[in-house]
């Protein structure tokens, strides 16, 4: 049987959506056959990552019965398959009711792949508790400040009411500087474990801007390892880090060098 892994937040901004798809690319590094599934109803922005804004299939395809899941999948070069979610403003009347089909999807996609990864809404909305239903884990994505915490907290709550609670926090963009919340007392606040701690890094906006997951784009870099500190322990297998100071073999470096923007001291920054 396939594992789900719904990827979520409490609130906007905290990451959640980089989180996903390097979390995908990261699986596919350990060797699985991840589907990265968009599963935001209200901002479904894993194309848009990715540089694709106008997909020919999407996921409400599939749930009105228009395609066939298979259909609709798009390889990466990493080896993930994503499903994308349809970015236009208008996307038909009974949106909502259309993502009562996700358990039927969820089902096609598990004969596809050992390992499915859903990007979700912030918030507890109604189409994230349907998420949640289907979900084998849930993590928790927060970043270590007070509005995202207690966030967090609510989000918790919630879960909890239904019978259900996050598998464990992922603690995105941390700087380890004096203003930033402790781990302790965010652990001991949201009283779940912290599984993850993804460090912040200049590499994650560059490789926004180019149009790739971090984890492939900049292979030795901080978020990387944390991304596959993450993954490893999702899979229960050992991850010994890379981290160098040189990335020379990055897509980045590559991209700069191919447009001739690449300065002398370009391959020497962290």
């Amino acid at each position: 049987m396939a594992r789900v892994i719904a990827v979520m937040s409490g609130k906007g901004g905290v990451g959640k959506t980089t989180t996903a798809l390097n979390l995908g690319v990261a699986l596919a590094d350990f060797g699985s056959l991840p589907i990265l599934l968009d599963a935001s109803r209200q901002h479904p922005h894993l194309g848009l990552h990715l540089g694709s804004t106008r997909p020919e299939h999407t996921i409400q395809q599939v749930l009105r019965g228009k395609k066939k899941a298979r259909q609709t999948l798009y390889s990466h070069p990493t080896g993930m398959r994503v499903m994308q979610g349809d970015v236009s403003l208008e996307r038909g009347d009974n949106e909502e009711d259309v993502w009562n089909g996700l358990g039927r999807l969820l089902n096609d996609l598990k004969i596809e792949s050992d390992i499915i990864v859903m990007d979700t809404s912030p918030g507890f909305g109604a189409e994230t508790q349907k998420v949640i239903e289907h979900a084998s884990d849930v993590l928790l994505v927060t970043t270590p400040d007070l509005p995202a915490v207690a966030d967090s907290i609510q989000f918790i709550r919630m879960m909890k009411k239904r019978g259900k609670e996050p598998a464990g926090i992922i603690l995105n963009k941390v700087r380890n500087d004096s203003v930033e919340m402790s781990r302790k007392n965010i652990e001991a606040l949201l009283d779940v474990p912290i599984i993850g701690i993804i460090p912040y890094d200049d590499a994650v906006r560059k490789s926004l801007y180019l149009r790739h997951p971090v984890v492939y784009t900049h292979p030795q870099s901080r978020a990387t390892n944390g991304f596959k500190k993450l993954t490893a322990r999702l899979l229960g297998e050992q991850y010994e880090e890379t981290l160098e100071k040189k990335e020379q073999g990055s897509l980045f470096a590559h991209t700069l060098r191919q447009l001739g923007l690449e300065r002398p001291d370009e391959e020497h920054r962290a």
